[in-house]
């Protein structure tokens, strides 16, 4: 795949994930697979983009909106003791069945059924207790086997509270930042390899995410509402074409 379309690709799904929180990993991961990288190539080539993503956009969303807090305690409880085994699970399924699953209809479901759940529960806390600790661990799980399982989570979150939109975009990015961070850590553990491809200039990618996080952060002052329709609209397009391109 030539190098500026990459970039270019990364500086768009990156301003995307600026707006709405999320981006790197729910359009570069179809986007990849229709590429006919492999699972594993996508994590080590995006994990470390979301992260510094995530990180740049916590810091800019602190001090642009003066906000005090930038996640909610007790999501952090459910995330580890539910989230994160699920994840380590999820991971644990890859490397050992990797050649088994058609890693590019299990994204376009995840997607699909993720734009399910956000048409049918507008609200992620109206779930009752026990199916909303049942979801987190399959959230990590999904997302430990596929790099897409946050979307899930997300999508759901983007409706909470339009009144609190920036401190929801910092969660999500919060979250992100822990789901990528620790998704490479187990990856390090059980599957020792380099995490970004030799091919991208690491300062480029820096300059990229930083620009494209500051554009990002700027656009959602007008345009968030609008950004979110559109991320529905590519995640689903790009399932589509997974789908499509699996059968021909």
């Amino acid at each position: 795949m030539d190098i500026i379309f990459i970039y270019l690709t990364i500086f768009i799904i990156s301003t995307i994930q600026s707006i709405v929180g999320v981006g790197i990993l729910v359009l570069g991961t179809p986007i990849l697979l229709l590429f006919n990288f492999s699972i594993l190539e996508i994590m080590k080539t995006l994990l470390p983009l979301s992260v510094f993503s995530s990180l740049i956009n916590l810091i800019i969303i602190k001090y642009l909106f003066n906000l005090k807090n930038l996640f909610e305690l007790k999501l952090l409880k459910y995330f580890f003791i539910l989230c994160l085994p699920g994840v380590l699970i999820g991971l644990l399924f890859l490397k050992n069945f990797n050649e088994i699953f058609n890693f590019k209809l299990i994204v376009a479901f995840v997607i699909l059924v993720s734009i399910f759940l956000k048409l049918k529960f507008k609200n992620f806390f109206s779930l009752k207790f026990h199916l909303k600790k049942i979801f987190i661990f399959f959230i990590g799980f999904i997302h430990g086997l596929t790099n897409s399982g946050g979307t899930m989570l997300t999508l759901l979150l983007l409706n909470k509270n339009e009144k609190q939109s920036h401190f929801l975009r910092s969660q999500i990015h919060f979250f992100y930042l822990l789901l990528a961070f620790f998704q490479i850590l187990f990856l390090k553990i059980i599957d020792p390899v380099s995490y970004i491809n030799d091919n991208l200039n690491l300062i480029i990618l820096a300059i990229i995410i930083l620009t494209s996080s500051i554009i990002g952060n700027f656009i959602s002052y007008k345009h968030e509402k609008i950004i979110n329709i559109l991320i529905f609209l590519l995640a689903f397009l790009a399932s589509m074409a997974l789908i499509f391109k699996n059968f021909i």
